[in-house]
């Protein structure tokens, strides 16, 4: 009877040391995932940021408005907005 309890121990600590690594594995795993959204979006927004002044430099040079939205992928209502 006392083996059967050490067995059961045992087996108890082992699952419990499975879900332990598992929810810091998931913790980790959603923190890295968070993390690469948030530096996703921040490159984004970074990278509209340069195609809007890249477009203003365009305009003062006279570009032409089918070359802006070509080059900064920005549309011609965004192009427009920004005279």
């Amino acid at each position: 009877m006392y083996i059967k309890k050490d067995e059961e121990k045992k087996s108890m600590d082992a699952i419990i040391e499975y879900v332990r690594d598992w929810c810091m594995e998931s913790s980790k795993n959603g923190f890295e995932r968070y993390m690469k959204e948030f530096d996703e979006k921040i490159a984004k927004e970074a990278a509209k940021e340069v195609s809007f002044d890249v477009a203003k430099r365009m305009l003062e040079d006279n570009a032409p408005i089918s070359n802006i939205m070509k080059y900064t992928g920005l549309t011609k209502k965004q192009v427009l907005n920004l005279k």
